[in-house]
């Protein structure tokens, strides 16, 4: 009988174990939600099946970015569970990243993610997520303060996605490569491969030497149109060059400013006068072909004067 007594815990001791064990092995994985990050990493590192754990893991840090959390999504994309992760289970955890990374306008993160990519590692996506993947990964690489691979990037998507707007992406791809720095611009400019590059990095070299006279600038995109007419941007232009080459060839002869230089504005048509004059006699240009006559309208209605 004793024995018997004594046998009683120890048996109600494994009923309550293998309850607790079957309980952890109950999960499911592909539908658990986790309430925190810790939580979810935690369950994670007790699954045997490596990549199992990673889907996992993947699921729950796009769970947050849809919440808008992207600290908790950083938590769990930046651990070691994931760092083994190969195949389409790395594809979406550097999209995922990318997300987060942005949002977050976390540069050293960018920085990691763009060193370990190349400009056409957005043709691994399927052909519903290429045009997001080569945005998330043009973003990054400008985050991480990479313009020229930015600019390729997106050189590279105008190429393989029909679908883009080419003045979007003309804007886009002009808007990084006016910021790469000089020496950077001409040593890519002189060993540019493909057509579409060696005519961008051509275009961005040739402008970068104008000191910002307008007539030169205007001349010499009008002249890289004609020596490249069957490049995309020489066809639909960057809608800033566009407004700089229509500028220098079509200059007014005559400007009136019609300012308030009197009352209680009188500071602010100042300001805007005194500025616009000082450009003015910057661009040597201007002076021989442009009369400018500054008018008060402290005390004259705007329609009569525009009228005259």
């Amino acid at each position: 009988m004793m024995t018997n007594r004594n046998s009683l815990p120890t048996f109600t001791l494994l009923v309550v174990l293998m309850t607790l064990f079957s309980g952890c092995a109950s999960i499911n994985l592909d539908t658990h939600v986790a309430e925190t990050p810790e939580q979810a990493l935690s369950i994670a590192a007790d699954e045997n099946d490596p990549q199992r754990a990673q889907r996992y893991l993947l699921r729950i840090a796009s769970n947050y970015q849809t919440k808008g959390d992207h600290a908790a999504a950083r938590k769990i994309l930046l651990h070691d569970l994931l760092k083994s992760a190969e195949g389409q289970l790395l594809e979406q955890q550097r999209l995922l990243a990318m997300v987060s990374a942005i949002e977050l306008e976390d540069r050293t993160w960018a920085e990691e993610l763009a060193a370990t990519s190349k400009t056409e590692d957005f043709l691994q996506y399927p052909s519903d997520l290429l045009a997001r993947a080569a945005n998330l990964q043009a973003q990054t690489q400008a985050l991480a303060g990479e313009p020229l691979d930015a600019a390729m990037t997106l050189i590279l998507l105008g190429q393989t996605d029909s679908s883009t707007s080419p003045q979007n992406i003309h804007d886009r791809i002009w808007n990084q490569l006016k910021t790469v720095d000089s020496q950077e611009l001409q040593a890519s400019n002189n060993k540019a491969i493909g057509f579409e590059n060696q005519g961008w990095l051509e275009l961005a070299s040739t402008l970068r030497n104008t000191s910002g006279n307008l007539d030169a600038q205007g001349r010499l995109i009008r002249q890289w149109q004609n020596n490249w007419p069957g490049h995309p941007a020489a066809q639909t232009l960057p809608k800033e060059l566009a407004l700089m080459a229509d500028i220098s060839s079509s200059r007014p002869e005559n400007i009136v400013l019609a300012l308030p230089l009197n009352g209680p504005l009188a500071s602010a048509g100042k300001a805007i006068r005194d500025g616009f004059i000082a450009a003015y006699y910057d661009d040597s240009t201007n002076r021989s072909k442009t009369d400018i006559r500054v008018v008060d309208t402290t005390n004259q209605s705007f329609l009569e004067l525009y009228g005259k």
